[in-house]
């Protein structure tokens, strides 16, 4: 799943950080990180290049597990102290703030607020947004009474697709249809369906392009920054804008790494060091160091300290 882009990596970092970064030895340490996409999924695979980067930066001892959120932050919040320390969930732009906040809907919430959840590294962005073949569906008005194909709940696309339908764009009489990936993009292909959520676009080779196959004439319609808006007050999430290649908005569902308050600092600076000096050679790590940060929302209450030092290159 490696996509080598540059091999620019050991340039990209800040001056200061990246003399951090070669005097930190990673330590000898162990944990465990819940990756949020199933397995066999690009999602996966991408999520499996931050572990190969860890390894190859001397923290053999970490191991990935994949694990759906909400799961994942609400069975870490239930482990021992000693043990959840050391495991640190994947988190996203649709899931980060409502696990802080112990929000979201019963079939998608979380146990407990968690304000000791705290960011570390963005990892790689996604684009979220509803794909369409029919030349009649011109907005978000035209899938009044229509179908769309989304993932069962609880999963965290179908709940931004209930939300985009519900308040970003306020369309009514929409029916959700639950699908796995192959069986929504065959609805799409064969117009059983008007919509699909299913494709996201993730990083290959340094473009964004679409997971799945996309039929003749698939394209994906226009989420405006007033509709995330209005998405982003009604349930709590922090999504931000995507923009495809042809100049679409669509809507960012970006993945990072986030650690606990009381995760070892040696570990935290280690994992940041890693991914700022071999990122570069990745699609699912950020090309420099300014990319680990971009995040909405990140305010200094959110992101872990060590991470906040790292950011200005005072590590």
């Amino acid at each position: 799943m490696q996509s080598r882009r540059s091999m620019m990596a050991g340039s990209l970092a800040l001056a200061g950080t990246a003399a951090c970064t070669t005097m930190t030895q990673a330590p000898a340490s162990a944990g465990l990180i819940y990756a949020p996409a199933p397995p066999a999924t690009p999602l996966h695979g991408l999520n499996m290049q931050l572990l190969e980067v860890l390894h190859r930066s001397g923290m053999a001892g970490w191991s990935m597990e994949p694990v759906a959120l909400p799961e994942s932050v609400n069975r870490s919040t239930v482990l021992p102290a000693q043990e959840r320390r050391t495991t640190l969930p994947i988190v996203t732009t649709a899931d980060f703030a409502l696990a802080r906040k112990g929000a979201g809907p019963d079939w998608h919430g979380y146990d407990r607020a968690s304000t000791d959840l705290l960011f570390v590294s963005k990892l790689y962005d996604v684009g979220f947004g509803f794909q369409v073949t029919d030349p009649a569906i011109a907005g978000p008005g035209d899938l009044a009474g229509k179908s769309i194909a989304v993932p069962p709940r609880p999963s965290a696309v179908r709940m931004m697709s209930e939300a985009l339908v519900e308040h970003g764009w306020a369309v009514d009489g929409v029916e959700f249809v639950d699908c796995s990936p192959p069986q929504g993009a065959q609805l799409l292909a064969e117009g059983k369906v008007a919509a699909l959520a299913w494709n996201l676009v993730l990083p290959r080779d340094g473009v964004p392009a679409p997971m799945l196959p996309s039929p003749p004439g698939a394209r994906f319609l226009s989420i405006e920054p007033s509709a995330i808006a209005r998405m982003n007050a009604a349930v709590g999430f922090e999504l931000g804008p995507f923009v495809m290649t042809d100049g679409t908005p669509i809507i960012s569902f970006a993945q990072a790494l986030a650690a606990w308050a009381d995760t070892p600092e040696a570990d935290v600076l280690a994992m940041l060091a890693a991914i700022a000096d071999k990122g570069g050679e990745f699609d699912g790590l950020p090309d420099d160091v300014a990319g680990m940060f971009d995040w909405p929302g990140l305010t200094n209450e959110v992101i872990h300290p060590v991470a906040a030092r790292f950011r200005s290159g005072k590590a």
